[in-house]
C-alpha cells in the first residue's frame, strides 16, 4: 500500500524535529519513506481493532445515501396515513354540537371570533356526546379562552397539532361556545357565532 503526502507536505523537512515525525509515522504504518516532494509512504498497514475498513465505509455510505433518499422522498397519502379528521363549524354557540360521535383525541384547534364579540368566548369541550350535554350542568373536561375581538387582538386561537393530543376523550367529543367561564349557571351565547376548526383522530 502506498500513501502519497500532500505536496505542500513532502519537503524540505530542515526542522529536525519534523523529519522525526515523518519517520515515526512510517514506522507505524510499517513503512518506509522514499522520494522527494510529494513525499511517498510505501507498505502495508492493518488498522487497529474498532477502525473502519474501506469495505465497510464504503457500504456505510451506501446506507445512509439510501436512508437520505427516503427521507427526502414525500409519503403517497392513502386512507392509511392520511392523518387527522377535520372538524368545521362556522356557527359554534351555546348549544353542543358533535365532533366525534365515539372514543378521541383533539390535536389541533383554531377559533375565530367575529368582530362583534367584544367579550372573551369559551370554547368547551365535553366527554359525553352532544344530545347529553346540559349546559350548565354537565363539566366539561378542557376549556379554551378565546379573546374578546379588540385591535389589535383579531379574536383568534390557535393551537398547532404536536406530538402528543390536546385532550384524550374515552366517550365521545362534543363542544360548544359561550360567554360565561364558569361551568354552572346560564351558559349565554357569545354576541356572535364563532368559527371552530378541529383535528382529531
Amino acid at each position: 500500500m502506498s500513501y502519497s503526502l500532500p505536496t505542500g507536505l513532502g519537503g524540505p523537512f530542515t526542522d529536525e524535529n519534523s523529519q522525526k515525525l515523518l519517520y515515526k509515522i512510517a514506522a507505524y504504518l510499517g513503512a518506509s519513506l522514499s522520494g522527494s516532494a510529494p513525499l511517498t509512504v510505501t507498505g502495508s498497514f492493518t488498522p487497529p481493532a474498532g477502525v473502519a475498513t474501506e469495505a465497510e465505509q464504503q457500504a456505510q455510505t451506501t446506507q445512509l445515501t439510501s436512508i437520505r433518499t427516503a427521507v427526502s422522498t414525500a409519503p403517497t397519502l392513502s386512507a392509511a396515513n392520511k392523518g387527522l379528521t377535520r372538524f368545521r363549524s362556522a356557527t359554534l354557540s351555546n348549544t353542543a354540537v358533535s365532533v366525534k360521535a365515539s372514543a378521541g383525541a383533539v390535536y389541533s384547534i383554531r377559533v375565530q371570533s367575529p368582530a362583534a364579540n367584544v367579550l372573551p368566548t369559551y370554547i368547551k369541550f365535553f366527554n359525553v356526546a352532544a344530545a347529553s350535554v346540559t349546559p350548565g350542568t354537565t363539566v366539561p373536561i378542557l376549556v379554551l379562552e378565546v379573546p374578546a375581538y379588540s385591535a389589535p387582538n383579531t379574536g383568534q386561537l390557535i393551537i398547532v397539532p404536536g406530538a402528543y393530543p390536546i385532550e384524550f376523550f374515552a366517550t365521545a367529543v362534543s363542544v360548544l361556545a359561550t360567554s360565561v367561564l364558569s361551568d354552572s349557571g346560564t351558559q349565554t351565547a357569545p354576541t356572535a357565532a364563532v368559527l371552530l376548526e378541529a383535528g382529531y383522530a
